[in-house]
């Protein structure tokens, strides 16, 4: 698991500040040689975009079109999930587990 962060000038709304997180962070993965990368996140919009097969026409579809040109045996392999709210307020639970949450 890595982070990192990339500074988005005059981004318009939260789904395309999503997009371009996702995009940077499926980039990021290709420099660094992974060779199967997971996409996670909470926006149900990117998600369902990337995992559709057809082309984005959408405000955000260069961004998405962007995402999914960048071939797998460039990756590995690369997939998509969402999670829901209530699962990040478990798992923030989880790992704060023995220190100050009960499972």
């Amino acid at each position: 698991m890595v982070s990192c962060v990339y500074p988005v000038k005059n981004v318009r709304d939260p789904t395309t500040a999503k997009a371009y997180a996702c995009l940077q962070g499926v980039v990021f993965a290709e420099e660094m040689g992974f060779g199967e990368v997971i996409v996670e996140g909470d926006s149900m919009t990117i998600i369902k975009k990337l995992q559709s097969p057809k082309n984005d026409r959408s405000l955000i579809g260069v961004i998405i079109n962007e995402i999914k040109e960048k071939k797998p045996e460039d990756l590995g392999a690369l997939s998509f999930v969402t999670y829901h709210v209530e699962q990040t307020k478990w798992r923030t639970r989880w790992l704060h587990w023995g220190k100050d949450a009960t499972p």
